[in-house]
């Protein structure tokens, strides 16, 4: 089973390095830090994203199957601030997570120069085969039915943001590495979820064109 996702492996060919263990060390003289990526099976998959490049770059698009299909979290600001923010940026800093759904196409996918999120993969009929939407929340069902371009933004609360820390900073051994941090993407989505669902939106609309600007520039990140 493939269990580095192929976009990983096409960065490392176009820095002339390679992906050991599922992760993929900047050289220095594209930049600093590190990407690491996993297809935990055919329903989820993870990228990390932690690297500061000198130049934007722009890779083939590797996808090998329809990605239509599934939900993008992309979880932001869950790092650590490695360097001097002046007080009012650092404000605007909040961890959150992105959600979009995954209903466009594209050829390259551009690798821009200061990049640090996790961003996890899932399809979303699975999760909609996991739970039973009758009388839950319009996001909720909207989401999981993916079957209009959506993107929700919802703050990260301390439980989140400690569930995230964890799967960049705990040492684990490699023979337990795919299953530990399966289970706490799970872990992470189910209680995304279960924080979604306290949202008390009356109406859902498809994004006009200039938000699916937006929701292009975030799933091409993916």
């Amino acid at each position: 089973m493939l269990t580095v996702p192929n976009v990983l492996k096409e960065f490392a060919q176009l820095l002339g390095t390679e992906v050991k263990n599922h992760r993929l060390e900047i050289p220095e003289k594209f930049g600093r830090g590190y990407c690491a990526g996993f297809v935990f099976n055919e329903n989820i998959r993870m990228l990390i994203f932690n690297y500061e490049l000198n130049e934007d770059l722009i890779i083939s698009n590797p996808y090998d199957d329809k990605p239509d299909s599934r939900l993008l979290f992309k979880f932001q600001n869950i790092f650590p601030i490695t360097k001097d923010l002046p007080m009012e940026k650092d404000l605007q800093l909040m961890p959150s997570v992105l959600i979009a759904t995954m209903h466009m196409s594209m050829a390259e996918i551009p690798v821009h120069t200061n990049t640090a999120t996790i961003n996890i993969e899932v399809d979303a009929h699975y999760l909609n085969g996991l739970f039973d939407l009758t009388e839950k929340s319009l996001v909720l069902q909207s989401l999981l039915q993916n079957n209009q371009p959506l993107l929700f933004e919802q703050i990260i609360y301390p439980s989140l943001h400690q569930i995230a820390a964890q799967m960049v900073s705990e040492p684990i051994e490699e023979i337990f590495q795919l299953f530990f941090l399966r289970v706490k993407a799970e872990e992470l989505i189910c209680r995304l979820l279960m924080e979604l669902a306290r949202r008390n939106e009356k109406h859902i609309y498809d994004l006009n064109p200039q938000d699916i600007q937006i929701l292009y520039k975030v799933k091409v990140q993916c």
